[in-house]
């Protein structure tokens, strides 16, 4: 299949547009251009090594992506200069009408937010539209296994993947270079938000003092290990949203 690509660069998209490049949809967040794999930007999809629960909605992911670059003039811009893990960009992709690959993917409950490393470009859109897709239970929101969970009901079978808790901050403690953001009245058992020296200096940064949340009610996205009971280790700001 063939399609318009415009490498968006800081120039205009029309003057960087490169007509007859060949695509792949290899999963709903990850496509190779022009023989580049790129990964959709602040989002995270279902994907089929995540279990026999998840195999669905990746497919269903799959395929609308594939619905979106159809036959399209693409616009692909790079996300800051953002790389994942695995050292593939980070970018946004639209068409010529407007529509944004990653909004799409939220407004249809296909895709949660996720933000790697640094605050991403429309962050607040972005929640926007999972918010809204939630409470109208679309797609995946519809399925009890991406349910947001409490924080007194995580547990060990939420371990190892994205999951997003709601939840009030009960305590702070700050031992040797750690943050602990407690969530029960037992720190050895119950959920808890841990975060490093350098990070509790970037939420103070970011006008988000862990000592000013105790009482505050708060949803936090990321891996859940067991340490003590449940934890969260967060990395980044963005990861928590406030609720009251």
């Amino acid at each position: 299949m063939l399609l318009l690509i415009a490498w968006v660069c800081g120039l205009d998209p029309a003057a960087a547009q490169t007509p007859g490049r060949s695509h792949e949809v290899i999963d709903g967040a990850t496509l190779k251009i022009d023989a580049k794999v790129v990964r959709l930007a602040g989002i995270e999809v279902p994907l089929p090594g995540d279990g026999r629960y998840a195999q669905r909605w990746a497919e269903q992911a799959r395929r609308a992506v594939q619905s979106f670059v159809a036959d399209k003039t693409l616009n692909v811009t790079p996300a800051g200069a953002g790389r994942d893990r695995y050292g593939r960009r980070l970018v946004h992709i639209g068409d010529e009408q407007g529509h944004w690959l990653q909004g799409e993917l939220l407004r249809a409950g296909l895709a949660r937010v996720w933000v790697p490393w640094v605050t991403p470009e429309r962050l607040d859109e972005m929640l926007k539209l999972e918010q809204e897709a939630r409470l109208a239970k679309r797609g995946m929101w519809g399925d009890a296994f991406f349910v947001v969970l409490s924080a007194d009901a995580i547990d060990r079978r939420h371990l190892d993947r994205l999951q997003i808790v709601e939840g009030r901050v009960k305590a702070v403690a700050t031992v040797r270079n750690t943050t602990y953001l407690n969530f029960g009245d037992d720190w050895r058992s119950d959920f808890t938000i841990e975060m490093t020296s350098d990070v509790r200096r970037a939420f103070v940064k970011a006008k988000l003092d862990p000592k000013t949340l105790p009482g505050k009610l708060i949803r936090v996205r990321g891996w859940p290990i067991w340490r003590n009971g449940p934890a969260i280790e967060v990395k980044f700001p963005a990861q928590i949203e406030m609720l009251d």
